[in-house]
């Protein structure tokens, strides 16, 4: 999905001129410098991702099996930052009620 095209088409927008196109500014060191990344790098441009086997000839080119592992590698991922941010939650709660006594 191209979102940024998707964007346009809802909104009407035009495209404006790649001299006045408002570029992203890096406010903070914790967030992520992607201006190194060459413009042609696939998790910048790739849109898709090729099927592992050709299509079956109803023109679907998903693949359960593929999407469900992604889908459960993104949710492990997903349950341990949770886990984290609890575990840093609590003990900050700790030391705030021990700090507090």
């Amino acid at each position: 999905l191209d979102f940024k095209l998707a964007l346009q088409q809802q909104a009407h927008v035009r495209e404006l001129p790649s001299q006045t196109q408002i570029q992203m500014v890096k406010t903070s060191k914790k967030h992520m410098d992607l201006s190194d990344l060459p413009d042609d790098d696939p998790e910048r441009t790739l849109k898709f991702r090729l099927p592992y086997q050709a299509d079956t000839g109803n023109g679907n080119t998903v693949e359960v099996h593929s999407e469900l592992m992604k889908y459960v590698d993104n949710n492990l991922e997903y349950q341990a930052s949770l886990q984290f941010l609890n575990g840093r939650i609590t003990s900050l709660m700790s030391a705030i009620r021990q700090g507090a006594q």
